[in-house]
């Protein structure tokens, strides 16, 4: 028997082996499954222009709450915030702000399926899954300066 190693992908290559932790396939290897969890998409930065985020993969999530913590501004930016699904090798959006963010505070923004209105801290929902794939980006609407940081809480 093959022990297999805690690893972000299992690779199983016998079907007799055995595997002690809950897995996953996704079509072409194992996934460990896991529980609701959190990930910085962008650390924080003083920035006055667009960012995306890298690339973030939801290994068995149904939807994300998404942060954007403002700690400091200089003048009025108009920031907006977009959680943008891959397909291929392109990006559309599940979730873009309606409202420009533009003063320090925490602002959340929830995709998750069947969600009801927004409500408390949660600004802005959007009742869609979210896919293997998907990243955030925080458009600029001009060259203020704005200090934030992006965090995400996967959520089964």
């Amino acid at each position: 028997m093959t022990r297999l190693t805690l690893a972000d992908t299992l690779v199983i290559p016998d079907a007799q082996d055995a595997v002690a932790v809950p897995v996953l396939y996704n079509a072409s290897s194992y996934d460990r499954q896991r529980a609701n969890t959190e990930v910085t998409a962008l650390a924080s930065a003083a920035r006055t222009a667009t960012v995306n985020s890298a690339d973030l993969t939801n290994y068995n999530a149904r939807g994300v709450l998404v942060t954007l913590n403002v700690s400091a501004v200089t003048a009025t930016p108009a920031l907006t915030l977009s959680i943008e699904a891959k397909m291929g090798a392109v990006y559309e959006a599940l979730l873009t702000a309606t409202t420009a963010v533009t003063a320090t505070g925490i602002h959340s923004y929830l995709v998750y399926p069947g969600v009801g209105a927004a409500s408390g801290d949660v600004v802005q929902v959007a009742g869609f899954p979210l896919p293997r794939t998907w990243r955030v980006t925080v458009t600029h609407g001009d060259t203020d300066s704005a200090t934030y940081t992006v965090s995400a809480s996967l959520i089964l």
